[in-house]
Parts: structure tokens; C-alpha cells; sequence
């Protein structure tokens, strides 16, 4: 084996082993699109193999006897056949990038793709008999056929067509990321311009290897940059929550009523300021969470909320716990406001009160948590007109930042039911952890 031949193998080789290593730590990644995953995943894959394979190949090339005449056979099919693997992979995963717009114009295209590539997989199956694209002579040694040209001819085309819907919609992909997969049409590009003219060294394989690093590290950015954006996200929409929660108005009724308890009940009183205390640290508490908090925290949380409303609005307010199950987890400070907008905006809207009924249990979806009340309910399309017009009331505010948090930190579900006059339903549900 020649020394560029070695060199040429173990290149590839440990191109091959980078390609693993992007595959597996991909995967970790459960935040990434689905459809850009599966692609990238693909990719990896191909990449990976393709350069083992041609690897082998150059390991192998001239080696005497039956296992060198297997080896060099087996592995210059599979290049050959891997390499439309590819393609097709990196045409998806241009799709995947796209805007829906975008994505629809281009699937016309895929479908010529695929065509194309299954049809080139065919000839080189075709290829053991009829030698068009290479053939192994006597010493097991690899020559080009008469027809090489045209087995690279649907890679250019796909590239020219690939960066030109990368150019076409590039303000639409992250800067790095367009950078990346660009560099994954050039680069190759010009190795398979070269390998046109020149054979030697196996450049498309090393470049293809190149852009994959490349796309992983553009990928690894987007992935932090999309955890540094949720968390600072979550951050905000629990700061909101709080100020929404503890308002001055809210302050001053519970201050009043203790006072008035003070002069009537002192004990009651008393009673009042030590639920009135746990709120405000239960709001203070679960600002600071980083994390989800037991059920059962945001129970006792609402409990004392229900408590200080009850001794305010007396025989008007009505409250029924059926709590069947509370060993999971729930991001903190959102069933509170739950049930805050349940009294205040539902129930207290009517001159007679009403009732608020907490639920909880196990459901083969997950751990369901409901809330309903018999108050004046409202409109739940025109509820979300207002939030796409950004023009939300306090109350679907609350709702929308508890469904955000509820789907961004338990991967959770909020369901709304509401009926003007007859009152609303809000169930959460949340799956196994």
C-alpha cells in the first residue's frame, strides 16, 4: 500500500469516527426539530459510512487473493451507493430549513432528486456486469469506466439547485447555520470538479467530512442559543406572573380584611397574617425556582390563597378539592394563577358567587390537573384573537404565560373550555417525568 494510500485511509478513517461521534451527540439534543433531526441524523450517518467504506477501499486496493478481490468489490459499491444516500439526506435537510413557502416550492425538486438518485443507484447495481462507471481489474486495483462523469453528474446538479434555495431564502436561516450548510455545496463542489479531472486523493470525501463539523458546530450555537433564549424567557414570564399576582389592589384587600378581623376576631386575625405571610414567600419561593416544584407545594400555595378569599368574600365563595394524586411535578406558580383568575374574573363576577372546584389525578396521557368554576365565563376565540393582537386582558395574559411555561418546562398542555354564563374549565396535562 502506497503512502498516499495510507494517508487517504486514515483520513477518512477518523473521518468516519468524527461523523460517529456528531451522530451520537445529536441525538442527545431533544429540543432540535424533528424533521431537521431525522435529516441530520441521516447525514451523519451516510458521511460516516461513506468515508469507513472508501477507507476500506484504499486499505484493501491491490491486496491479492479472495479477500482483497471482496473487500475492494463490496466497499467501491457501497461508495458509490452512499454517496446518493447523502445527497438525498442533505436535499431534505435544505428542505427542513426552509419557510413553509419555501419548503413547498422546492418539493417538486426533491421528488426529480429522488428519482434520479434511485435511478443512478440502479445502474451501479447494473454497473457489476456492464462496467459503465468503474471496474475492478485482475489485482483487485480500481479504474473509472467510460461513463464516470455522468455517476457525478446528479451531485452537481443537486448542489447547484440545493445553494440556490439556500441564497434564495438565506434570511430566513440563522447566519451560521446558512454559512454551514453553504459550505457543504462548495466545498464539495470544487473537490468534485477536481476529482473530475484528476484522480488521486478522495477530496469530496474529506470535504464532506469538513462540512459536517461545520454543521455540527453551527447546530451545537443554535441549540445554545435557542437554551440561553428559553431560559431568559422563563425568567421574564415568572417576573411577570409575580407582578401580575401580587398587586397593590390584592395587597390592600388582604391588609383591610385583616385589620377588620383584628377589631371582630383576633384569632381569625392572626390566623389571616400567617396565611398571608406563606403566600408572599410561596410567590417569593417560586420566582426563584429554577426548576419544577412537587404538586403538592403548589397545592398548599393555592390553599392559602383560597383561604384569605374565602375570609374575604365569605358565603360568595365556595371551593371543592378532589386532589386524587400530587406525587409529580409542576413548574411553579401555575395552578395559583389558575385559580386566581377562576375567583376573581369568574366566579366574583356574579352578584351571588359561586363555587371552584380543584381536581387532580392519573390518566394513561399523564398526571391531569383541572380547574373549573361557575362563573360568568367568556369567549375563547375571541380570547385568542386578543392574544395573536397582543391586546390580552389580565386574565388571558395569565393563561398564556401559564401554558407557555407549562409546554416549555414539563413539555405539558393546557386545554381551555369556556362557555359565556355558564362558567370555564382549564385542564393541564402534564406527562410522566
Amino acid at each position: 500500500m502506497s503512502a498516499r494510500g495510507i494517508a487517504q485511509a486514515a483520513l477518512e478513517f477518523w473521518g468516519s469516527v468524527i461523523c460517529l461521534i456528531l451522530l451520537f451527540t445529536s441525538m442527545l439534543d431533544k429540543e432540535y426539530k424533528e424533521s431537521s433531526k431525522r435529516c441530520l441524523l441521516m447525514l451523519y450517518s451516510s458521511v460516516g459510512l461513506t468515508l469507513l467504506f472508501d477507507a476500506l477501499a484504499w486499505v484493501f486496493r491491490g491486496w491479492p487473493r479472495t479477500l482483497g478481490s471482496v473487500m475492494v468489490h463490496v466497499s467501491n459499491f457501497l461508495v458509490f451507493q452512499l454517496n446518493y444516500l447523502v445527497l438525498m439526506a442533505y436535499a431534505f435537510y435544505v428542505q427542513s430549513n426552509l419557510p413553509e413557502n419555501g419548503r413547498r416550492r422546492m418539493q417538486p425538486f426533491l421528488r426529480c432528486l429522488f428519482g434520479a438518485c434511485a435511478l443512478m443507484m440502479c445502474l451501479i447495481v447494473a454497473n457489476i456486469w456492464t462496467h459503465w462507471f468503474y471496474v475492478i481489474d485482475a489485482q483487485n486495483l480500481y479504474h473509472r469506466g467510460a461513463f464516470h462523469w455522468t455517476a457525478q453528474l446528479v451531485g452537481l446538479i443537486g448542489a447547484v439547485v440545493n445553494g440556490t434555495f439556500l441564497l434564495q431564502y438565506r434570511r430566513s436561516i440563522e447566519k451560521g447555520m446558512f454559512i454551514a450548510m453553504f459550505s457543504y455545496i462548495v466545498l464539495p463542489t470544487i473537490a468534485l470538479i477536481v476529482l473530475l479531472f484528476y484522480y488521486g486523493l478522495s477530496l469530496l470525501h474529506v470535504a464532506m467530512c469538513i462540512s459536517m463539523v461545520c454543521m455540527f458546530v453551527a447546530a451545537f450555537k443554535s441549540y445554545y442559543m435557542r437554551m440561553t433564549a428559553r431560559e431568559r424567557e422563563l425568567g421574564d414570564m415568572k417576573t411577570q406572573l409575580l407582578i401580575s399576582q401580587i398587586e397593590p389592589h390584592f395587597l390592600y384587600n388582604c391588609l383591610t380584611t385583616i385589620k377588620y378581623l383584628c377589631r371582630t376576631s383576633p384569632d381569625q386575625a392572626v390566623d389571616a397574617v400567617d396565611e398571608f405571610s406563606l403566600f408572599l414567600r410561596g410567590n417569593l419561593d417560586g420566582i426563584s425556582a429554577p426548576k419544577c416544584i412537587p404538586f403538592r407545594a403548589e397545592v398548599e400555595q393555592v390553599r392559602n390563597y383560597l383561604s384569605l378569599e374565602q375570609r374575604r368574600f365569605g358565603a360568595r365563595l365556595t371551593v371543592r378539592w378532589d386532589i386524587a394524586d400530587e406525587d409529580f411535578l409542576i413548574p411553579a406558580l401555575t395552578l395559583q394563577p389558575i385559580v386566581e383568575n377562576a375567583v376573581r374574573h369568574g366566579v366574583m363576577k356574579r352578584p351571588e358567587g359561586g363555587t371552584v372546584s380543584i381536581q387532580s389525578g392519573f390518566l394513561p396521557e399523564g398526571f391531569v390537573v383541572v380547574v373549573k368554576d361557575d362563573g360568568v365565563g367568556f369567549d375563547v376565540g375571541r380570547m385568542e384573537q386578543q392574544q395573536k393582537a397582543a391586546e390580552s386582558t389580565g386574565r388571558h395574559l395569565g393563561l398564556r404565560n401559564v401554558k407557555s411555561r407549562l409546554e416549555l418546562m414539563r413539555g405539558g398542555q393546557m386545554r381551555v373550555e369556556s362557555e359565556v354564563g355558564k362558567g370555564t374549565t382549564i385542564t393541564l396535562i402534564l406527562p410522566e417525568e
